[in-house]
């Protein structure tokens, strides 16, 4: 696995997960700072075969985003605090090809959900 970084972002494409965490060190220890809330909830996902595609830290924000090939295949749990967001607003991570993501209210960290119908406008 490489880490990449791009300003103060540095990201892990396709980490390989193992049961219960990362393999990749650097993608173990973003995943240690997700809070409990989207990490409970990004086991869901995986257990009902969704695929991490990539983890990311931004250093300035001091956040992590795990997200997904596909989704969400589960639902979001009323008791859980945080923000759906569908479409793009400053600093949601929702871009295009982005069906959603999860914001915890507390950190600002997300979940992201590829949505894998995207197609590229034409030009």
């Amino acid at each position: 696995m490489t880490v990449k970084l791009l300003g103060n972002t540095r990201w892990i494409e396709r980490p390989k997960w193992q049961g219960a965490g990362f393999l990749d060190p650097e993608a173990a220890t973003f995943w240690s700072e997700l809070p409990d809330n989207l990490r409970r909830l990004a086991l869901t996902e995986i257990e009902s075969g969704n695929v991490a595609s990539q983890i990311l830290r931004n250093d300035e924000r001091g956040i992590v985003l795990l997200e997904f090939e596909r989704g969400p295949l589960t639902e979001l749990p009323k008791d859980i605090q945080v923000a759906v967001h569908t479409a793009h607003e400053l600093g949601n991570y929702c871009y295009d090809g982005t069906k959603c993501t999860y914001e915890d209210l507390s950190s600002g960290c997300f979940l992201a959900f590829c949505d894998p119908d995207y197609k590229e406008p034409s030009n």
